[in-house]
């Protein structure tokens, strides 16, 4: 959960989840729907995918008991070296460096490897950081790694006065510390528009699943949505009505847009168009099929939603079409 998402972001949500999924064989026996509603608001729903996949090939192959060999973790679908090392070292006191983006920024400016990304400086760090965890608290060690990196030696400073391991580090001492492992230069982010629909019956709105070939949101509950080219206006109540009518059945007048939405995730500035559909037909008559929902506030917590519709629900209920949310 802490992958790409900030720590103050993901204690309720762990909270919950574990409430949720006590043990590795109640996440493994779970439906993959439930599990991404638990991890709804999140994002990155590949991680939770993984997670869930993950926990049935522990129970398949090694009977719910998580492998202690690296060669055995690295064969689980989600984990690779960094959390191979992690679950090593802090579960199992192996003497395993536990690389991840922070740990390797401290370890390059404390033994001062200028160019961390070269074959030579990968194998520089590796070396260090191996030194560093042998010891009978390697876990302890890679944890308070992170936490440095994270709090004292960033990307974007380091804070040499503040830092535990200054007197040792080569990086000070040769006043480059902050040009080792810096910050990169970000790509920006892809603009994207859409338009979205809210068709409601009452009290309920109708959510339309993801299909399993969406990048970013396969299998995820969602407002019917568009992805719109150059041409707003027309174009995207065209869209929408031609989407509205093949996948659930219904045909829709469409008003709108009446608010702007916008919105990040994953490299994309989005902002969303939001139209609402008074129906030419009873919105109860809508096509029953796996992929189709009405959802009532109260049952959305029970299903996997990006957290974009969420916003638009709120933003349509405050109606404040001239201020972007």
């Amino acid at each position: 959960m802490l992958q790409q998402t900030r720590v103050e972001a993901v204690v309720e949500p762990y909270r919950r989840f574990v409430a949720a999924f006590p043990s590795l064989a109640a996440l493994a026996r779970a439906d993959e729907a439930d599990v991404l509603a638990r991890w709804s608001g999140l994002g990155y729903y590949r991680r939770a995918r993984l997670l869930h996949a993950g926990a049935r090939y522990v129970l398949a192959h090694h009977r719910g008991r998580i492998p202690r060999t690296r060669a055995e973790l690295e064969d689980v679908p989600g984990i690779g070296s960094y959390t191979a090392a992690a679950l090593l070292s802090i579960a199992f006191g192996e003497r395993e460096p536990a690389l991840d983006a922070n740990v390797t920024r401290v370890v390059a400016r404390l033994g001062g490897i200028a160019d961390a990304k070269s074959p030579a400086g990968r194998r520089a760090i590796l070396q260090l950081a191996t030194a560093l965890v042998d010891c009978g608290r390697s876990g302890d060690v890679n944890e308070a790694l992170m936490d440095l990196g994270s709090a004292v030696c960033t990307a974007r400073q380091a804070r040499c006065r503040a830092c535990p391991l200054a007197r040792w580090c080569h990086g000070r001492a040769s006043g480059q510390a902050s040009s080792i492992a810096g910050m990169r230069a970000r790509k920006p982010p892809r603009k994207v528009e859409l338009a979205c629909a809210v068709v409601r019956d009452g009290k309920r709105v109708l959510f339309l699943r993801r299909p399993a070939t969406d990048v970013l949101l396969a299998g995820l509950w969602d407002l019917p949505t568009v992805e719109l080219g150059g041409d707003v206006a027309q174009d995207a109540s065209t869209a929408l009505r031609e989407l509205l009518r093949m996948r659930s059945g219904l045909d829709a007048h469409l008003e709108g847009p009446l608010v702007s939405v916008r919105h990040e995730i994953v490299g994309r500035k989005i902002v969303a168009r939001v139209y609402e559909a008074s129906m030419r037909r009873n919105v109860r008559n809508a096509r029953r099929c796996e992929d189709v929902r009405m959802l009532a506030a109260a049952d959305m917590k029970d299903f996997g939603l990006p957290a974009l519709p969420l916003k638009i629900l709120r933003a349509l209920d405050h109606r404040a079409p001239a201020k972007l949310s």
